[in-house]
C-alpha cells in the first residue's frame, strides 16, 4: 500500500507540474478554482437563488458538482482515482492537512468504497452523480 501511496505522490506531483502548462483554450485548474471561489460570481450565484424555483437552484448545484468533478479530475478520463480524490479534499477541507496519512488513507479508500458501483477503483461521473 504504501509503495502504490508513493506512487500517487509521484503521480500527483507530475499532474500538477502539466496542468500549469496551458496547451488549449480550456482553463486550467487554477483559473477554475479561480471562478469558482471569485466573490463576485457567487454573489451573482446568491443573489440569483431568489429568482429560482427549486428546479433551477438544483441545476445549480448539479453545475458546482460538475466543477467540482472536472476541477479534480486532473487526467481527464472522467474518473476520480484516489489520488484526485485526495487533491480534492485537501482543496475543499481545511482539517485534512492536520490528518496523518494512514487516516487520509482510509477515508481516501472509505470515499471510493460508498461511491464506487462498478469496483474498478475509481469513482465515474455517473457513480459521483448518483450519490451525490
Amino acid at each position: 500500500m504504501k509503495i502504490i501511496l508513493a506512487g500517487l505522490i509521484l503521480a500527483y506531483i507530475g499532474s500538477l507540474l502539466t496542468t500549469t502548462m496551458k496547451t488549449s483554450n480550456e482553463p486550467t485548474l487554477e483559473e477554475m478554482e479561480e471562478f469558482m471561489m471569485d466573490p463576485e460570481h457567487l454573489k451573482e450565484d446568491i443573489k440569483n437563488l431568489d429568482d429560482m424555483d427549486d428546479e433551477e437552484i438544483e441545476k445549480l448545484a448539479d453545475k458546482e458538482k460538475l466543477y467540482y468533478f472536472k476541477l479534480h479530475d486532473t487526467n481527464k478520463d472522467n474518473k476520480l482515482d484516489g489520488l484526485e480524490i485526495l487533491h480534492g479534499m485537501q482543496h475543499s477541507f481545511k482539517f485534512s492537512r492536520n490528518l496523518t496519512t494512514d487516516e487520509l488513507n482510509r477515508m481516501i479508500e472509505e470515499n471510493i468504497l460508498r461511491y464506487d458501483d462498478d469496483k474498478d477503483g475509481t469513482i465515474s461521473h455517473a457513480e459521483f452523480f448518483r450519490r451525490n
